[in-house]
């Protein structure tokens, strides 16, 4: 038992040096797998095949990263860039009083406009007057338009004005990233800031002449909030209307907001909105126009006459009916939504029916707040109605409705996408929105880091005739029940019978 349950020391008799030697010679002979010789060659071994491997492997991965930098678009020369650059413009150097705007191509633009070679930005295919016109309705369709300067540093030099002289001074605040410039600068971003992050608030707008007419109407307001669960519902008859008005943009000047017996007085003066609001008391819809512009410019939300049914729900709108409810990668809501009212084609007597030939509605439209769309619409209208001294002699189309409005959309697609008024006709049921991997490509491959970038949509998607006049039974519009419709229009038209709408 003591042998069994103790250790066998075989050299235990032996001196200490004389037990190393006894032991060496012991288990060199014996050729042990546990051996010193033995074990040096298995681990010379193992070790050799693991670090070759290690040797592939970071082989492996260097090709790797090298075949990545290639694919997205890096450059040796761009791997320690700390901003984006324009892609294939050179940088801008801005001289004293100078600012550079881009549009959606990154394609920057100076104000004050330079007169020398050193100009950037350039002409494009829109500068040009063709004296053959730019579709086949010739040069007389054209000149219908009331388009502002292609270069979106001149537009938007000019809104900004407009604000700084008609609106009060907590608009344009620029310190506050709230105000309403602050907002209208930010659809003008530079190639290195992100895009755009305006949306359309979840609130609805209509108006009538009194609460009665809210009244008759309420079946149709219903379906509004209906079809969009969670959307505040926002009426305002003319009386309500007039005193929003006359609260909201009251200027600094103003000691108070004027009642009744001022607004004649006030009827003389050259600045602010609610000067060019009294100028507008007849027809009654002229300040009707006049306020879903205002109400969507500084608060933004979707505009609807009591008159339209609402077929799909509003968040559906800014999709492509080819989606079928799925949403491409990135997708990034709409600011601005808009509808084809008219597309007369080749009709050449279009004039006598439309005053555009291609006609944006303005019964039906969404939009953020500060969208410069809307606040150009607002510029042309109180501008007619301060410095046209034969604004009264107009029709409402061309005061308040459907011309300035087009005016005021298309000028901005022209300005920020290079779009003319020609390039939306025939448009089919998804519409049009700017998108960069099919419009710019390049834009993608400017990444602050060298990799790509996300897609980038432009803010503002509009709907083919289908969209919001579907089943009118001509210019390609399509039946109610089509993918591509989202509201239906009744066409009341209750202000044709108002005093002075005759004109």
């Amino acid at each position: 038992m003591a042998v069994e349950g103790k250790p066998l020391r075989v050299y235990t008799h032996l001196p200490s040096s004389s037990q190393s030697s006894a032991a060496t010679l012991l288990t060199a002979s014996s050729g042990s797998p546990t051996s010193p010789t033995s074990h040096r060659r298995w681990t010379t071994k193992a070790g050799q095949f693991a670090l070759t491997k290690r040797k592939w492997i970071a082989v492996a991965v260097v090709y790797a990263v090298l075949v990545l930098a290639w694919v997205r678009g890096w450059q040796p020369h761009a791997w320690r860039r700390r901003t984006i650059s324009a892609p294939n413009h050179p940088a801008v150097r801005l001289r004293a009083g100078e600012r550079a705007v881009y549009d959606a191509y990154g394609q920057p633009h100076i104000y004050p406009p330079r007169k020398d070679a050193e100009a950037a930005g350039g002409a494009t295919a829109l500068d040009s007057e063709s004296t053959e016109g730019t579709t086949s309705l010739g040069p007389g369709a054209d000149h219908v338009y009331h388009l502002s300067d292609p270069s979106p540093a001149l537009y938007l030099h000019t809104l900004e004005q407009f604000l700084f002289k008609h609106f009060p001074a907590t608009d344009t605040d620029a310190t506050d990233p709230d105000s309403l410039l602050s907002v209208l600068r930010s659809f003008f971003p530079s190639p290195s800031d992100p895009p755009y992050k305006a949306t359309i608030p979840h609130q609805i707008f209509l108006t009538a002449a009194n609460q009665q007419d809210f009244a008759q109407k309420e079946p149709k307001t219903q379906m509004w909030a209906d079809k969009n669960s969670g959307w505040a519902i926002q009426k305002q008859d003319d009386k309500q209307a007039d005193a929003w008005v006359r609260k909201r943009f009251a200027l600094s000047s103003d000691a108070q907001i004027l009642d009744d017996e001022q607004s004649s007085s006030a009827a003389s003066s050259s600045a602010g909105i609610v000067a060019a609001w009294d100028r507008l008391s007849e027809p009654a819809v002229l300040r009707s126009d006049f306020w879903r512009y205002l109400v969507l410019a500084v608060d933004g939300g979707v505009y609807t006459d009591t008159d339209v049914e609402c077929l799909k729900p509003i968040a559906q709108w800014g999709e492509d009916p080819d989606w079928r409810g799925w949403r491409p990668d990135g997708y990034q809501e709409p600011a601005l939504i808009v509808g084809v009212e008219a597309d007369v084609g080749d009709r050449k007597d279009w004039h006598q029916w439309w005053p555009r030939p291609l006609q944006i509605s303005q019964w039906t439209m969404a939009s953020a707040r500060g969208h410069p769309v809307m606040l150009d619409t607002v510029r042309r209208v109180v501008e007619m109605a301060l410095e046209d001294k034969n604004a009264t002699s107009r029709s409402v189309m061309e005061r308040t409705g459907p011309g300035p409005f087009t005016d005021a959309v298309l000028s901005y697609l022209r300005v920020q996408y290079r779009k003319s008024w020609g390039n939306l006709r025939g448009l089919g049921g998804n519409g049009w929105r700017f998108r960069a991997s099919q419009d710019a490509p390049e834009l993608l491959r400017a990444s602050r880091y060298g990799g790509a970038l996300p897609e980038r949509w432009g803010d503002t998607k509009v709907l083919s005739i289908t969209g919001f006049s579907p089943g009118v039974g001509h210019m390609g519009s399509l039946d109610v029940n089509d993918p591509a419709a989202m509201a239906l229009h009744g066409f009341a038209g209750s202000w044709r019978g108002q005093k002075g709408a005759d004109i």
